[in-house]
């Protein structure tokens, strides 16, 4: 997936992507690294914030979902999915 992130680095996708070949192969720190950098590079995009709050520990995922909703104020799938967290903390 490193080559996916070279060859089109302006690509959202590929660093999700990558993010969760790392999970998948135990990696969680290099996931967690991966989706960090995408969340500086991509700060508007949605789907990299929530793959942010999906690698995170549950208690750094409401931080993150936080930042996500300052950066787009107007995304329902930010909202939906803080909403979701709460619920589950009671």
């Amino acid at each position: 997936m490193k080559s996916v992130r070279k060859s089109n680095p302006n690509s959202a996708i590929g660093w999700i992507s990558s993010a969760k070949v790392e999970e998948m192969d135990g990696n969680i720190e290099e996931a967690w690294l991966l989706i960090g950098q995408a969340c500086d590079r991509f700060p508007n995009n949605d789907s990299v914030w929530l793959e942010a709050a999906w690698l995170a520990p549950p208690s750094e995922a409401k931080s993150i979902l936080l930042k996500a909703i300052s950066n787009i104020p107007k995304s329902k799938k930010l909202w939906l999915e803080a909403a979701e967290r709460e619920d589950d903390e009671e």
